[in-house]
């Protein structure tokens, strides 16, 4: 994922100033009595901006996931995570919870640069974990970047007054895009190898010394803090993470989710004081307070915080903060105070206020809240990021009070200011009661539908566009699983799960409780071609498949007695309509018997692999064999360039159509986020819609990446993925032109 994002953005920089195409330069063969529309017109149209799934829009936003925290006495926190793709792998959060804005340049992320796992501090500096490369050889430079075949996984020091900035010490590399001399290689390391063995897992520091854990060779390495010199190291067989207690001497966590503690004095003794945890509970991180206490955030089915007292003599359980059970005490899924879930960052300042990351970890897509309380367990703020490369959609039985995401559903309330109306409510994925969710085996972010089938709702998720991507139906059951989704129907071919046939199949929950017993799969090649395309699934319950070419169908049977979804391992294939040659992209009205589809026409190539292609076409009467075009539109793009669309929708009155990338077509620039809306009856363009620019917009970067609902109203919601800063961006329009409030 790393690297195809990298190879994309390097593309990009290539074409960036090729020959540009307008709508009405490009060869197009209209079917037989169909229309062409004129290119999209520039006209801005007035909306309400907004977002949600991220605390903040702009530079302060909040990074798409913790691996690595720490907690100073004054209340700052500072975290770290090992990919992210705004740019804001080391983050910095003031006791208040302000996020503090990225520095402009501050070498977290970018060519050669990735975080880490790992971050502490003391008075002076902040120290954390990185990795740098050479791009696959081509930096070369001995200060900046390791030799070609190689990568560094190591230490940056910086001061705290600017974090985007450090004193340079002897030996230090950096200097390009980074500051110079600020990072100390501690692994140099085959680049074949895998990034988990190598990367820093935790770091302590003392005002003089800085403590190291390194699994790669089962080491624990003490460094000068000033010099950053090696002074000593000793072996700790599985070394995780690590902390400093108030006589100096370090606590040891063995292993990953570990159920043991050891304690060392500094110089590497072994001291007679141990921690074992309770049966059934497991360390996702510790730290040790200015009482003296350990405090651990347990990722066992506690989900809890568990305190330790005596520490420095003999330790003894004192009690747990937090709800016992976690997100999943209660009613299961929903956000509430002190209901904790996989606490993989914990600290606690000087006044006893603790610090909480709650996170996705599990799951393989990111995403954390951060919680502070009081000593007394009052809630005092929350910051969150839950989203990367994935994008809500509105329940149309709420009018748009409630969104579901992949992982999450949110309370909407449309009174309030812009980028507030969105209230992260709920998390809706529970490893353990169903830890072959897909969400915890092949997790691949992308877009959702919420649809209502015989008065039942159901969660709808589709895959990044890989050839690797799940398609995905949950089902919905307050009673016995409150907020949680539960998995019903799966199309993939994956061998990850338990039972899972060779090759493509599709599983159905046959018993009902949500796991993948071996009778339950069926063979089908409707997956094989999937890849790299998009499924659909209409009011009805139909799902539509586009497969590099052809449409594929999957009829919808109804429910059986445990209200799961019925399908069959057969589909029909439908030939693609003129004039596409490939069909990527289908909406589909049954209500209406309307379809809309979106691909390439013969000899087209598009730019990535991920793009809809240029042309959006409407076809009457579908179901009874009409194939001619109503109408067929050439969308914005930019000629060898990824300024090409990704994605549509259909909503009320009016089509949607997002591009990728950024670019120009013509004298007009296109900015990130940038979606054409067409009137759906005629295709005749009505406008666009883009952000503001201070939001720092990345790539739509999912085959799935809008969905738009109207509202009883009128208005519209126009929900758009955003990579570049993990958020949704939210546009509220009402086609009767209201003023934009932003």
């Amino acid at each position: 994922m790393i690297m195809q994002r990298i190879l994309a953005l390097f593309v990009f920089a290539i074409f960036l100033d090729t020959p540009v195409a307008r709508a009405a330069e490009v060869p197009s063969v209209p079917a037989a009595g169909s229309v062409e529309t004129a290119k999209p017109t520039w006209h801005r149209l007035a909306v309400t901006n907004s977002w949600f799934a991220n605390s903040h829009a702009d530079a302060r936003f909040m990074p798409q996931g913790i691996e690595g925290m720490y907690v100073t006495p004054d209340g700052t926190t500072y975290t770290n995570i090992r990919w992210e793709e705004g740019g804001g792998n080391v983050a910095t959060v003031k006791a208040d919870g302000t996020v503090q804005p990225q520095p402009t340049v501050p070498g977290y992320h970018g060519w050669g640069h990735s975080g880490g796992r790992a971050v502490t501090a003391n008075s002076k500096y902040v120290f954390f974990s990185q990795q740098y490369n050479n791009e696959g050889g081509g930096l070369k430079n001995a200060d900046n970047w390791p030799p070609a075949g190689k990568a560094w996984y190591g230490i940056s020091r910086r001061s705290r007054s600017k974090i985007g900035s450090g004193p340079a010490f002897a030996g230090g590399k950096g200097g390009k895009d980074s500051p110079a001399g600020c990072f100390l290689p501690v692994h140099e390391v085959e680049t074949s190898r895998k990034e988990s063995d190598a990367h820093l897992r935790s770091l302590c520091a003392s005002e003089d010394e800085l403590f190291v854990s390194c699994p790669l060779d089962n080491k624990i390495r003490v460094y000068d803090a000033e010099q950053m010199t090696l002074k000593r190291s000793w072996e700790v067989a599985d070394a995780w993470q690590i902390a400093l207690d108030g006589e100096g001497a370090l606590w040891v966590a063995i292993g990953e989710d570990a159920t043991q503690l050891r304690r060392y004095d500094a110089q590497g003794k072994a001291l007679p004081q141990s921690i074992t945890l309770p049966a059934g509970s497991r360390l996702g991180s510790f730290c040790i307070d200015g009482a003296g206490r350990l405090l651990i955030g347990d990722v066992g089915r506690n989900e809890c915080v568990l305190i330790f007292k005596d520490i420095t003599s003999q330790p003894k359980l004192d009690g747990t903060f937090g709800v016992k059970g976690g997100i999943y005490s209660g009613t299961p899924g929903a956000l509430a105070p002190l209901k904790f879930h996989q606490v993989r960052g914990i600290g606690v300042d000087a006044t006893g206020a603790i610090y909480i990351a709650n996170t996705q970890y599990r799951t393989n897509g990111p995403g954390v809240w951060l919680e502070k309380y009081s000593p007394a367990g009052e809630l005092q703020w929350r910051r969150h990021c839950v989203v990367f490369t994935d994008s809500g959609a509105v329940d149309p039985s709420s009018d748009g009070k409630s969104i579901y995401g992949m992982t999450e559903r949110y309370d909407v309330d449309l009174g309030k200011p812009p980028g507030e109306e969105a209230t992260l409510a709920a998390y809706t994925a529970n490893f353990h009661k169903y830890p072959h969710d897909p969400r915890f085996v092949q997790y691949d972010n992308s877009g959702v539908y919420v649809r209502r089938l015989d008065n039942q709702t159901f969660v709808v998720t589709t895959g990044m566009g890989s050839g690797q991507s799940p398609f995905c139906i949950y089902r919905l059951n307050a009673t016995t699983d409150g907020e949680v989704m539960i998995p019903c129907v799966v199309w993939s071919n994956s061998t990850k799960y338990p039972h899972a046939p060779k090759g493509e199949w599709m599983w159905r929950d046959l018993n009902g409780d949500g796991q993948f017993d071996a009778d339950e799969y069926v063979p089908t090649k409707v997956h094989e071609a999937y890849g790299g395309n998009s499924a659909f699934m209409d009011a009805r319950g139909d799902i539509w498949m586009t497969c590099w070419g052809p449409l594929r169908k999957i009829d919808y049977r109804g429910l059986d007695r445990h209200g799961v979804p019925i399908y069959e391992g057969a589909f029909t294939t439908i030939p693609a309509p003129q004039p596409f040659h490939t069909v990527r992209r289908v909406r589909y009205d049954p209500e209406q018997d309307v379809m809309y589809l979106a691909g390439t026409m013969p000899g087209e190539k598009t730019h990535h692999w991920k793009s809809m292609g240029n042309h959006l076409c409407r076809y009457d009467g579908w179901s009874k064999g009409n194939r001619k075009a109503t109408w067929h539109v050439v969308c914005t793009f930019q000629k060898g360039t990824p300024c090409e669309p990704i994605s549509f929708d259909v909503a009320g009155d009016y089509a949607f159509v997002a591009v990728a990338e950024r670019g120009k077509v013509g004298d007009q620039e296109i900015k990130r986020g940038h979606i054409d809306v067409y009137a759906n009856k005629t295709g005749v363009s009505t406008g666009y819609i883009e952000p503001p620019g201070d939001w720092g917009v990345g790539w739509m970067d999912a085959c799935e990446c809008l969905s738009v609902h109207r509202r009883k109203n009128g208005e519209y919601l126009i929900i758009e993925e955003d990579d570049g800063r993990s958020k949704n961006l939210m546009y509220r329009w009402n086609p009767e032109a209201s003023p934009s409030r932003r």
